[in-house]
């Protein structure tokens, strides 16, 4: 069966630049570009909280320039052009890098993940979703962290390493159930069917040796 893949956004609209702040009132999204609120860990300083103003611009400048960059990708992804978007989020990684932006380097890493698995690329795809699960684990964004188990799982399933896809499922699970997702890919009996997946192919060669 196919995994199901859910790309990443880096914005829900709007969004915030480097030098705002999000109203007290307002949901924070995993893929909100603000680097200064929530989706920086709470022991580490941003390295733009005392940035002087011609610094902070510029950097504003090139997170535009960056997340510009990721929709055009995003676009071409959802079209199945996977060659096509490589360079554009290539391009946008290389500048969040540059900028120190790890929440839009996670989500740009997670969609080159997703778009070499679809490449049949799974050595690829779980290097790049190995590095989108460290942000993720970085930043505390515990959603983001259950989608890159749920990606590396389905690039093991597709290597038919099942053992490691099946441990990869349950930690997923296990962080499903902890914040009560239940939409999307990482709801519940989305998880299970993959699970069975993996058991199924696992348990196959030893039913067909008992058979013979």
């Amino acid at each position: 069966m196919r995994p199901p893949r859910s790309p990443l956004r880096l914005r829900s609209g709007g969004g915030y630049g480097l030098g705002e702040t999000r109203p007290a009132t307002t949901t924070p999204e995993p893929w909100d570009l603000d680097p200064l609120n929530e989706v920086w860990p709470e022991t580490e300083l941003s390295p733009w909280a005392t940035a002087p103003p011609q610094i902070l611009a510029q950097a504003d400048r090139q997170l535009s320039e960056a997340a510009q960059l990721f929709e055009q990708g995003l676009e071409l992804l959802n079209r199945s052009q996977f060659r096509a978007a490589i360079p554009l989020f290539e391009e946008a990684l290389a500048i969040l890098q540059a900028i120190g932006h790890r929440p839009g380097q996670g989500a740009t890493l997670g969609n080159l993940g997703l778009i070499y698995a679809d490449l049949g690329e799974y050595e690829r795809a779980i290097d790049f979703h190995e590095q989108y699960l460290e942000i993720a684990q970085e930043i505390g964004e515990q959603a983001w962290e259950g989608a890159a188990l749920s990606s590396l799982g389905n690039a093991y399933l597709s290597l038919s390493q099942y053992e490691r896809a099946i441990d990869l499922y349950e930690q997923q699970l296990a962080i499903v159930r902890e914040i009560g997702d239940r939409t999307g890919e990482g709801a519940p009996w989305v998880i299970w069917v993959m699970l069975t997946s993996a058991w199924a192919n696992m348990s196959a060669p030893s039913i067909s040796m008992n058979r013979t």
